[in-house]
């Protein structure tokens, strides 16, 4: 038999690295769950992204499960982002950083994932994809060329080259899309990578390119999200407002921020005001109001808003009727 002919019938050689499934998280996972990641990431290729059509329905009949079962098996590796899936692409998150036939030094291996990608769907998860592997697109390899000796533990790089600027109108998804009221979660690596994205698209829109992104597992970002998680401040509150500061920010030395962390106090005090605001709204208006009357304390949050400068504020002391601006 020739080798072409055994290599269709055995199917393509995946070897990955050991520590894909000795990891803590790993283990924390249901046998159902466990089961369906072998067989997903072994059937996904060297990329760990593909089209795969009725997913639910072929990984059953792969693994043997009944379909609700299979379905509660991804659901949980998808909540424990090891997947993501939408519309009909599948994604091994991470995947790709425990194949140890493929090396950014290649530039055969990166012009072929580039080319894997481009045959995709352009679904909106690709971006994820491009942002947490930016060594991959368009950026020179640096270090020895023959590749990782072992495998990558449970702590990705220590550094990530530039990615590509995310289009405003991007869905970030590895696993569902935040609701407004969902809070900013310290230990979920999809809500710490949300945050970094929309941190980055906002320095790229000032600075005209994008700075060296911080990770999503350092000790800055995990300090950011404490710190919001801490006051209580919801995900998507923070993606909008950390992507309007970082695309308005420009620090005292010209230079673009280099850290989630350089905008905590920013957002928290924004949510802050805007909970105040919340509960200003929700107050009785009087329909008069006697010129001698002192200012109520809601009154003198509004005031001392107001002269700040906060233009919101001064509408809303004018609507009701209250004097902020200070005597000549």
């Amino acid at each position: 038999m020739s080798k072409l002919k055994m290599r269709r019938i055995r199917g393509e050689y995946r070897p990955f690295f050991e520590a894909l499934f000795t990891g803590k998280d790993f283990s924390k996972l249901s046998p159902d769950a466990k089961l369906a990641y072998v067989f997903v990431k072994g059937l996904s290729g060297a990329a760990g992204i593909k089209v795969w059509p009725a997913f639910l329905e072929q990984l059953a009949e792969l693994t043997g499960m009944p379909t609700p079962r299979t379905k509660r098996a991804v659901a949980e590796l998808v909540a424990a982002e090891r997947l993501a899936i939408e519309a009909s692409v599948v994604w091994v998150v991470r995947g790709l950083d425990f194949e140890p036939q493929l090396h950014t030094s290649n530039d055969n291996h990166r012009i072929w994932l580039r080319e894997h990608l481009d045959s995709l769907p352009r679904v909106s998860m690709l971006d994820t994809f491009e942002a947490l592997h930016p060594e991959w697109f368009g950026m020179a390899s640096e270090g020895p060329t023959q590749g990782p000796t072992q495998g990558p533990t449970d702590s990705p790089r220590e550094s990530l080259p530039k990615p590509k600027p995310i289009p405003n109108n991007t869905t970030l998804t590895l696993t569902q899309t935040p609701t407004n009221g969902e809070i900013v979660d310290v230990s979920s690596g999809g809500h710490k990578t949300r945050l970094v994205l929309r941190f980055l698209q906002g320095v790229t829109e000032l600075f005209g390119e994008p700075t060296t992104p911080p990770r999503w597992d350092s000790k800055t970002t995990y300090d950011f999200a404490e710190a919001l998680h801490a006051a209580g401040v919801p995900l998507a509150f923070a993606e909008e407002r950390l992507y309007e500061l970082a695309k308005t920010t420009r620090p005292s030395d010209g230079k673009p921020p280099g850290s989630l962390k350089y905008f905590t106090a920013p957002v928290v005090s924004a949510w802050e005001s805007e909970q105040v605001h919340a509960a200003m709204r929700n107050l009785p208006v009087p329909s008069t109001k006697a010129e001698s009357a002192e200012p109520t304390i809601p009154d003198e949050w509004a005031i001392a808003y107001a002269r700040q400068g906060a233009a919101d504020w001064q509408a809303d002391c004018d609507a009701r009727g209250i004097e902020w601006r200070v005597a000549s």
